[in-house]
């Protein structure tokens, strides 16, 4: 008997050992899918691919087709709201990219006017530092400003009116003109753009050529200037020298 509750007991100690270290095995597995789901909510968050829930895309829309106007204000609101969410800045830039791109409708072009300025401060201050996760909204708007600005050029399905296009293509030059100054893209990529709007076509073998003829230039530019500085050194030496050495 006294063998037999030995026996019982070990066991008893065996079966709870066990259910211990299955338990230990739970919150571990647990534990390291809690830490794998929060890595992949990062990486996701770094490549701004979250996804608004539905009252965030409903707020984004509020702010962008109903309160949206040429005012600050409302463009810096808008704004705010996709900094805020930029770990979701493939689908605000997507849903940004579809107003732009509306004709339908009878949308004015003051609106699309205020999309653009708020497209452009987005494009700005996604070059500033410590804005997290900002360079994303400035590689999506690289993507699609080609065919937003084409939209643009064919404002009211091609039956817009001169003053209205006039309008238009003066919001547009200033848009450009401020890329330009922020350097924000090189030349060639604004006068793709630019084209665009203008309904041109413009060939990559025409921005090749351009870019080489300003590099001849430059380089001849360049020759130029020592070819001078060459000429005024040896008029300096000549001057110098005309007294002969010991007379």
């Amino acid at each position: 008997p006294a063998l037999n509750a030995q026996a019982a007991h070990m066991e008893e100690e065996e079966t709870k050992r066990l259910e211990n270290d299955r338990a230990a095995a739970q919150e571990e597995r647990r534990r390291l899918s809690q830490k794998t789901g929060r890595e992949m909510e990062r990486a996701k968050f770094s490549r701004g691919e979250l996804k608004l829930n539905d009252w965030e895309r409903g707020k984004f829309d509020e702010l962008l087709r109903k309160k949206l106007c040429a005012s600050q204000e409302s463009i810096c609101d808008a704004m705010s709201f996709a900094f805020q969410k930029s770990g979701a800045a493939r689908e605000i830039s997507g849903l940004l990219k579809e107003s732009l791109l509306e004709q339908d409708g009878g949308i004015s072009v003051d609106t699309r006017i205020a999309r653009l300025f708020l497209l452009s401060d987005i494009l700005f201050n996604s070059q500033q530092p410590g804005v997290k996760n900002a360079f994303q909204y400035r590689d999506a708007i690289e993507k699609m400003a080609p065919e937003i600005f084409e939209s643009l050029g064919r404002h009211g399905n091609g039956k817009a009116g001169r003053i209205v296009m006039a309008k238009l293509k003066k919001a547009v030059s200033s848009v450009l003109s401020a890329w330009v100054n922020w350097s924000v893209f090189d030349s060639s990529y604004i006068d793709e753009l630019e084209s665009k709007f203008e309904g041109h076509k413009i060939s990559v073998a025409k921005i090749i050529q351009e870019e080489e003829e300003e590099q001849v230039c430059e380089t001849r530019e360049i020759e130029s200037s020592e070819t001078v500085k060459a000429e005024e050194i040896e008029m300096h030496v000549t001057k110098t020298s005309t007294v002969p050495v010991g007379g």
